[in-house]
């Protein structure tokens, strides 16, 4: 089979640009990896066509959301573990994303899709502060994707706060062995300490596992 164009890289979005605008002078197009994050605008929504769309988050319209790319983690099983160069968008952009969400396609339900939502701290904290700030009704629910090493029980509480009410976990397997052979890099006992974190924030724990 032919192909039009194939794109390399860890980014696109330049590429693709390229691409559309008949910039692009051979079939392979290198990305240009970007390191402000800031500097690429809201998906165009107007274009997707928002209404041709379903998902909910406790009966409330939902979306899912990245606010950061890559991850610093060797996970044999896991392709990300090919994108060493974690960046993320500031807390402010990812705030003010989801109030214009939230103001002009009523969404209520955020699904912040990271490998790694809280690899720094200071910035969970930073958003958790903005949405109590923008969102004083409460009337939103969030949930995020992390590792068990990367949470504190001051920070699950911050993110209960702010209205995380599920975090998904990759906990894999429960063995040690296993652990190590998947270059997981955390035990059980740190697994179980990130879901007691959890647990005592009044946030469920979504657990992923590889079997078999």
């Amino acid at each position: 089979e032919t192909f039009d164009y194939i794109v390399t890289g860890t980014d696109g979005e330049e590429a693709l640009r390229q691409i559309v605008e008949g910039e692009a002078t051979t079939q392979i197009v290198k990305g240009v990896d970007l390191t402000d994050l800031d500097v690429l605008p809201y998906p165009d929504y107007e274009g997707l066509g928002m209404e041709k769309y379903s998902m909910l988050v406790d009966g409330q319209k939902a979306i899912t959301m990245a606010t950061s790319r890559g991850c610093v983690y060797s996970c044999y099983y896991c392709g990300s573990a090919t994108i060493k160069k974690w960046r993320g968008h500031s807390a402010k952009y990812v705030v003010d994303h989801m109030k214009m969400l939230y103001d002009k396609y009523d969404i209520r339900g955020f699904y912040f899709i990271d490998d790694i939502f809280t690899l720094k701290f200071l910035r969970v904290s930073e958003i958790c502060k903005l949405v109590n700030e923008m969102f004083p009704k409460k009337d939103i629910t969030i949930r995020v994707t992390t590792r068990s090493n990367l949470l504190t029980q001051q920070l699950c509480y911050e993110m209960k706060e702010s209205g995380v009410d599920i975090i998904s976990i990759g906990l894999e397997s429960g063995s040690d062995k296993v652990l190590k052979a998947m270059r997981k890099l955390e035990t059980v006992d740190v697994q179980r300490k990130g879901v007691e974190y959890c647990y005592n924030a009044g946030i469920k724990v979504k657990g992923f596992f590889l079997m078999g």
